[in-house]
Formats: C-alpha cells, structure tokens, sequence
C-alpha cells in the first residue's frame, strides 16, 4: 500500500522586529493508490497483456465511486483519499470482447487500497507454442481412478483402457518439452507415471502407458485423523498445469517427489448426512500445504456453528456476524443467466463483517438487453457459497494483503501460489 503525506506548518515572516503570521497552507489529503495487471497465459507459458476489463470502485451503500479502465499494458492504477473501498473487476470473459456479456465479475468487499499485483488468465490458446496433439491411453482403464496433468479434450474409457483424447504436449522455455505426469488409483494405493519427452512415445499416434508394469508408487505419507473422508493432493508442474490426484481414504497416500512437480496442499472434504435448510451444510473440507518435507499430515473435523449459517441462505450478501478466534471470510459464486442465452458469473470475496449489505449493480452500459428495473438478483440461476477459516490470520487487512487473496481469486498466478496457512471451509447447500 503507498501512502502520500505531505505536511505543512504555519509560516513566520520577520520584518521591522515585528513578526507576521500567514494562515497555514491546507494539508493535502492522504492519497491511496490503487493498482493491479492482468494478463493471459497460454498452454505454453507464454504471457500477453489483457486489456479487456475494467475496475469499479464502490461506495458501502452501493453507489459507484469511479470507474477505471485498463490500458493497453492491462494495467490499471487510481488514487482515492479512502483507505478502504469496494472493487469490482469486470472482464468480458465471451468470444466477443466487447459486447459486455459473458462477464466475470469479481468483488472484493471493504479491500484495503493497495497493489493488487498481476492476475493471470490461464487459457487453451497455443499460439506461439510448439505443440503436438496425441491421445494418451491408460492400462487398466478407470476413468473415476486416473488423472492427466496436461490438458485434453474429450475422453473414453473401457474396462482395460481409459483415452485422454487430444491432450496437449508442448514445449515450455522453448527449450523442452512440459512434463507428462499420469497417476493411477489401485487398492488404495497411487501409482505415478512421469515421462519427461512424452513426443518421443507417441506410436500410431498414441502414447500407451500400463500403469501395473511401468509406474511407481509415491512416497507414503501418514494421514493422522478420525474423520471418514476422501482425499486429494494437490500440484503444479513445470509452473504451468495444476493438477488433483485422489486418493483413497486411508491412514496414509502416496506422493510424487519430483524436481519439475511442486506440491501445493493436501485436501479432504466430507459430505454431511443432511442437505436442508434446517442444516446448510453440504461440505466440511481441510487444506493443508504440502512441502518436500511433509511426512505425515494431521487434521480435526472442522467446527461451525450451523445455526449461524442458515441466515446466509436467504440473503447471503446480507451483514453477519462470526467472529471467533480465526478469521472467517465469506466466498460466494453466482451465476446469471442473461435474457439472450450470455451468462454472467460474479465471485464475492466477502468480510466476515460488515455494517451493510452487500448489493453491487453494474453500470447501466453492462445491462443493456435486460428489460427496465431487472437486476442480477431476478436472473439467479446458481448460488453457491462458502465459509472459509483461516489459521494466523487476524484481520481482513491481513488476509487481503497476503497471500490468501491469491488463493481464493478465480484466477492463477503465473507460478502457483501455495497456501500460506492451512485452512478449513464449509460450503453452503447452492440453490436455483
């Protein structure tokens, strides 16, 4: 955060052994300046500027503060004499950049002015990049059990093989090829399969791999819990392709150690029994980070009081209060169906309190197409909220001015950023 000070006193004049006071010279006010880049990053890595969007500032009651469009650089920057303000990013996410539909409309409530860094747009586009497009089959097929870090499109599968249709093999650094990494759920154990050149086993245009003869098992590492839940790890490799592996649920599971694949976090989730008003809760879930060190990892069930939560559901954006020994911030998807078939989706990055609602309308040049008085409330298609508690995190300045934002943002940063602290959620029944 910069902040701009400048200080004046009053001004003595002696003249004639007398002295003469001028009237001080008003102190400017406290500037804040806010600042944050977009850009996109294709298959390959390579990264441009994104320009297509823009930021609004909100007043608490709604009313917009001022709007600031991005430059050609994707750039945006803009001082306010308030320390804290309300941020909408918009970016029209659809084919046509510049009907101001199909938007992705991220908010960010009571956000201490500062530099909100780089967001980077991952995207399917391999202009620039060296690429070959393959299928990669897997022995013995289980969809449900196998997973590909590189991207594919379609899939089939059968009883003794699953094809990953049209993956991706590009050139990362435009000096070697992105790391094919393959992994395989078989009693309770995860098998990996890594292949550095995968261009080099491409035969009939496939890559075969029998998961059985030529994977390995990871490192074990011990799981010390009570709860009864499914499991996953988390990772990136070569900084490009981020990838989930489940696992069984079970004492241990077995992870991948090597030196292009870095571990992001260890996820758990449970569903309750119950999905209903009188219990809002669809999900308890735990994330912990995962560093070439973790040998074992130990988690409880999360605590939440239900009862505070069934309000959320009738009006999420509304003020609430649960305030506890950890921060807790509210993070809402919702998604809008538009009269001409476009769908707008917002995420609402929320204070775990407030003195006010939070209700956010765009500017009347974002609505054109919907009929007079209707707001993105009337055009609900899809709501789905979650209650996130974050460990050796005090405040909402602190959770905005660290790493967190990052990791709750619909957007990746160009090297994956590793959650600072572990964390648990809950996550909201989602209604129509």
């Amino acid at each position: 955060m910069k902040k701009t000070l400048a200080l004046a006193g009053p001004l003595l004049l002696s003249a004639c052994g007398g002295s003469i006071s001028e009237e001080p010279t008003p102190t400017p006010p406290i500037s804040y300046q806010f600042k944050v880049a977009t850009q996109s990053m294709n298959l390959c890595g390579e990264t441009s500027a994104l320009s297509n969007y823009e930021v609004i500032a909100y007043a608490d009651d709604g009313s917009i503060v001022s709007r600031h469009v991005a430059d050609s650089t994707g750039q945006v920057e803009a001082d306010f004499t308030q320390s804290h303000l309300n941020f909408a990013i918009v970016r029209d996410a659809g084919d046509n950049k510049s009907d101001k539909q199909d938007l992705d409309i991220t908010v960010l409530a009571q956000y201490p002015v500062g530099d909100l860094g780089t967001l980077t747009v991952r995207s399917n586009d391999t202009e620039g990049c060296e690429c070959q497009t393959t299928t990669v089959a897997i022995q013995p097929g289980n969809l449900t059990t196998q997973k590909l870090n590189l991207p594919y499109s379609g899939f089939s599968g059968s009883t003794y093989n699953s094809q990953f249709k049209n993956t991706q093999l590009c050139e990362i650094d435009k000096s070697k090829e992105a790391l094919l990494v393959a992994n395989h759920l078989e009693s309770d154990e995860i098998y990996y399969q890594t292949m550095p050149n995968p261009s080099l086993q491409i035969v009939d245009d496939k890559i075969s791999i029998d998961m059985m003869v030529t994977a390995q098992l990871g490192r074990e590492i011990t799981i010390n819990t009570s709860v009864n839940a499914s499991h996953y790890l988390k990772y990136v490799t070569d900084n490009l392709y981020d990838y989930s592996v489940p696992g069984a649920i079970n004492a241990s599971m077995h992870i991948l150690d090597n030196e292009r694949v870095d571990k992001i976090e260890f996820h758990t989730e449970m569903q309750q029994d119950k999905i209903g008003l009188s219990t809002p809760v669809r999900l308890w879930g735990v994330h912990i980070p995962l560093t070439d060190e973790t040998v074992e990892l130990t988690y409880t069930q999360p605590e939440f009081e239900a009862e505070l939560l069934t309000g959320l559901l009738e009006t999420p954006t509304a003020p609430y209060d649960l305030s506890g020994d950890k921060q807790r911030v509210i993070t809402g998807f919702m998604s809008f169906s538009r009269t001409d078939g476009s769908r707008d989706e917002w995420l609402y990055i929320l204070p775990s309190q407030s003195e006010e609602g939070v209700n956010f309308e765009l500017p009347s040049d974002y609505l054109e197409g919907l009929a007079g008085g209707i707001q993105y409330q009337d055009l609900s298609t899809h709501i789905a909220w979650e209650l996130t508690e974050i460990a050796e995190v005090n405040s909402l300045d602190q959770f905005y001015q660290s790493d967190w934002l990052k990791v709750l943002l619909p957007v990746a940063s160009h090297v994956k950023v590793r959650p600072p602290a572990t964390y648990s959620y809950v996550a909201l029944e989602s209604g129509d």
